[in-house]
């Protein structure tokens, strides 16, 4: 019988021991855990205690969220107010250049008796003019930093130009209109693609290109439309 219950003894005592080491384990990670929730606690009394009078933490933290969950959701949108303003700033100003398409040249050969090479002059020239400025306006908007500040420069510059072609009483006049109204052009075109496409996010920005690219087309097509309409 002594050795039956020396034999149950010796095999309790690890049982034992492995349930105390367990309960120990067991206390020492709740004991941690209150700390580290003490600790969080106090930091937060903390920083209530260093934020100035008046001011809700609360209140200020969720503000914030949402301004962010709401900037997060326009760009996942895509197309954003910019992307449109600038759409609806190149179809009115490609439907007001191509309106005077059809009058242009009546009105050099018939009001100001110029011959039918001064309209190709005119024409060529100006044209000239832009394409020489598309390469140089996107990198002075660059080293300017003032994108939107040059775009409003190229369209305030073709609207001067369009009163000033009707106005002129030689066709020398109408060049130097047409030469105003096409740099216009070229100073804001390079700009405004950048802003187009920093307007929109970069899975959307075929999408912002593409937008402004019909809203020129169509401003284009449907200015001679309007002019003959209006005669």
């Amino acid at each position: 019988m002594n050795t039956v219950g020396t034999h149950t003894g010796s095999v309790q005592e690890p049982a034992i021991k492995q349930a105390v080491v367990k309960l120990l384990h067991q206390l020492t990670f709740r004991a941690d855990r209150v700390e580290r929730l003490q600790q969080q606690s106090s930091q937060q009394s903390l920083r209530r205690d260093r934020a100035p009078a008046g001011i809700d933490i609360e209140r200020v933290s969720k503000r914030f969220l949402f301004h962010s969950l709401a900037s997060m959701s326009e760009k996942a949108r895509g197309f954003s107010k910019s992307t449109y303003l600038v759409t609806g700033g190149s179809f009115f100003a490609d439907m007001s250049t191509e309106m005077l398409t059809p009058v242009l040249p009546i009105f050099l050969t018939q009001t100001l008796n110029a011959n039918g090479s001064v309209v190709g002059l005119v024409d060529g020239i100006a044209q000239a003019v832009r394409n020489l400025i598309d390469g140089f306006s996107g990198s002075i908007s660059d080293k300017l930093r003032m994108r939107k500040a040059v775009v409003l420069a190229g369209y305030a510059m073709a609207a001067v130009a369009k009163p000033l072609i009707g106005l002129s009483t030689i066709w020398e006049g109408v060049l130097g209109a047409r030469i105003l109204d096409r740099l216009g052009a070229g100073v804001r075109s390079a700009p405004r693609d950048a802003m187009v496409a920093s307007s929109v996010a970069k899975r959307e920005r075929g999408g912002g290109f593409g937008l402004e690219g019909l809203a020129e087309h169509a401003g284009a097509f449907l200015g001679p439309l309007l002019t003959v309409l209006l005669l």
